[in-house]
């Protein structure tokens, strides 16, 4: 039997070292077939250098165009039916893809799946099990720091980009990730896109992949990213009574990370916050647009969707963990709330 052929779409910046051991490990991937697709986001890799056998392309892009983008630049250059992204400071285990497609293939309403993804160098505790959000957009990385337990596919608002397969038609259909965003909620606001267009996002325990994590950038220029793409998500994807009934909550609380990261002595990060919010009212007509696009082709209401949230507050815990002490590199949130 003939397997779907699977392109697997790494984007890859800042760290050679781990983007060669990345390729190295996934050469001994168990499914076949599949293809390999680096972005080179800058770093200048060449094809010779990743020392591979298989075919393996290395699409350069001149400057680091963010994870978005190149996740979309890696999708238009594949030929199979699935696209799997890796981060490239993700390694997989040989099996990672063999029982999650065949999964995939015998439900057709699933249409993006994550790894369980454990983190490196520990390998036993979770990095993610799926991200979810709560009703003001902040997310919250599922069952981060647990020890590994799960076994059962089930299924999770978000799949994280750092090892995720989703079925290429519905990629498209759903709009793809979106390039605004450069990295950070990218990956929950197409999910969320995609649960719109009445399909299921899943964490598969069964496929694993290991992941140092949190390297993508100094905490002001994710903390920019974070805001602005959080924010944008709201208003594109709620239904516009949700919207009204949200908004003065996301502003307010937007707001108040502001003043809370001011009076920490977190200058740096609290202006980037604020710039954030700053570059939505600027390109406000251009996420208007996306929004009506989404509501056009949205076939679930919110009510539907928002039973995968976060109930209460993700902020008040990014809040309480910073201030017992916690490693401000590594929040159990998105990317830096």
């Amino acid at each position: 039997m003939q397997h779907p052929l699977v392109s697997v779409v790494i984007v890859a910046f800042k760290r050679p070292d781990l983007l060669l051991r990345n390729v190295e490990v996934l050469s001994k991937t168990a499914y076949e077939p599949y293809e390999i697709i680096v972005i080179d986001n800058g770093l200048g890799v060449d094809r010779c250098s990743l020392q591979v056998t298989g075919e393996v392309r290395v699409v350069n892009v001149p400057t680091n165009v963010g994870f978005a983008e190149g996740a979309n630049l890696g999708a238009s250059e594949a030929r199979g039916d699935y696209l799997a992204f890796l981060n490239d400071d993700v390694e997989v285990d040989s099996e990672w893809l063999s029982e999650l497609i065949a999964f995939m293939e015998m439900n057709p309403k699933v249409a993006a799946c994550q790894c369980l993804l454990l983190k490196l160098p520990d390998r036993h505790q979770v990095d993610s099990a799926g991200d979810l959000i709560d009703a003001y957009g902040f997310g919250l990385k599922g069952a981060f720091g647990h020890c590994n337990t799960l076994r059962a596919p089930k299924a999770i608002f978000s799949f994280r980009g750092a090892a995720s397969v989703v079925r290429k038609e519905v990629f498209y259909e759903a709009e793809m990730f979106d390039p605004q965003f450069f990295f950070g909620y990218e990956d929950v606001d197409l999910s969320w896109r995609i649960r719109l267009l009445g399909f299921d996002v899943m964490l598969f325990p069964s496929s694993v992949a290991y992941h140092w994590g949190e390297s993508s950038g100094e905490m002001a220029f994710r903390a920019f990213h974070s805001t602005k793409n959080r924010i944008s998500m709201i208003l594109k994807n709620y239904e516009l009574r949700s919207l009204l009934s949200h908004f003065f909550g996301v502003v307010a609380l937007n707001v108040a990370l502001i003043l809370y990261e001011l009076l920490k002595g977190h200058k740096s990060i609290g202006l980037a916050r604020s710039r954030g919010i700053l570059w939505v009212a600027k390109n406000f007509s251009l996420i208007w647009k996306k929004r009506l696009k989404v509501q056009r082709l949205r076939v679930l209401p919110d009510s539907a969707v928002m039973q995968l949230f976060h109930k209460g507050t993700v902020l008040a815990l990014y809040l309480r963990f910073t201030e017992i002490g916690g490693d401000r590199r590594l929040p159990p949130l998105r990317n830096c709330c």
